[in-house]
């Protein structure tokens, strides 16, 4: 018996991507992340910027494919923040964005991919 399922028209599907604008007197922050995952491949970058007398920025991302028999895992997360002050003046900011794609195939020809 062969059993066949194939979605491969998912153009719903895409990337993801996020920022923060935050704007307060003199102080500035801003923060942007993006990722995206497929069949084999997982993709993140996030960056933070501040302006003003006392600043602060972190950025972190983590992208990893895992290949099991027949079954492929792909996820990608990316975080990034951002503070600035300026006397009274507060700007803070923060995005996070996370993409996870399955794919699994077997060979009785059984097929499908899920994911973004």
């Amino acid at each position: 018996m062969k059993n066949q399922l194939i979605i491969k028209d998912l153009s719903y599907l895409q990337q993801t991507h996020g920022s923060n604008l935050v704007i307060a007197g003199n102080a500035f922050a801003e923060t942007a992340t993006f990722t995206a995952t497929g069949t084999g491949y997982a993709l993140a970058g996030a960056t933070g910027l501040a302006m003003g007398q006392l600043t602060y920025t972190n950025a972190q991302t983590q992208a990893k494919v895992i290949y099991c028999s027949g079954f492929t895992v792909s996820t990608a997360d990316a975080l990034a923040t951002a503070y600035a002050s300026s006397g009274s003046q507060i700007a803070s900011s923060s995005t996070l964005n996370t993409s996870t794609s399955f794919s699994f195939n077997s060979s009785s020809n059984f097929k499908t991919s899920i994911g973004s």
